[in-house]
């Protein structure tokens, strides 16, 4: 089972599968984090679209695949607004500070990860993989990022990338 149209103020993190659309706004979640798949600091997978909003994370998160410092797995669109993680990532697959696969669009402004970044494939600052479009404007990513293949300081691989007033630095 999973939980519908959810909206959350404060924070929480989330394990089970959300259907429908889903806001966050406004909250802080400190703590490590560890499992197998679908490990992220806020929501670990989503069945709909996604509005984050003014939300940090903090701690270290570990898992197999889909490990995020927000968002693990999304089939739908996103935003990302002034929203961070600190702490590192580590994973084998779909690794990154932000988002670790998406199949929608996603958009991240003013938003940040702070800390390393370890993994084997799509590993990356912000997005570690999504079918569609990324848009990332005043955003970085402060991270070491060890990775094998298809990695990058913000995206690792994407449809059309439009990035500015953004940096990566490692």
């Amino acid at each position: 089972d999973g939980i519908r149209d959810y909206k959350v103020t404060g924070v929480q993190t989330c394990a089970l599968p959300i259907f429908g659309d889903i806001s966050i706004q406004s909250g802080l979640q400190r703590g490590d984090i560890s499992g197998e798949d679908y490990v992220a600091g806020m929501v670990a997978n989503v069945f709909g679209d996604l509005a984050v909003d003014d939300v940090r994370a903090r701690g270290s998160i570990t898992g197999e695949a889909y490990v995020a410092g927000a968002i693990g797995n999304i089939f739908g669109d996103s935003s990302v607004t002034s929203t961070s993680h600190q702490g590192s990532l580590t994973g084998i697959d779909y690794v990154a500070g932000l988002v670790a696969n998406a199949f929608g669009d996603i958009s991240f402004d003013t938003s940040s990860q702070n800390g390393d970044i370890h993994g084997d494939d799509f590993v990356a600052g912000l997005a570690a993989f999504s079918f569609g479009d990324i848009s990332i404007a005043d955003s970085f990513a402060n991270s070491k990022i060890e990775s094998t293949s298809y990695s990058g300081g913000l995206v690792g691989y994407g449809g059309d990338i439009s990035i500015s007033r953004s940096y990566f630095m490692g």
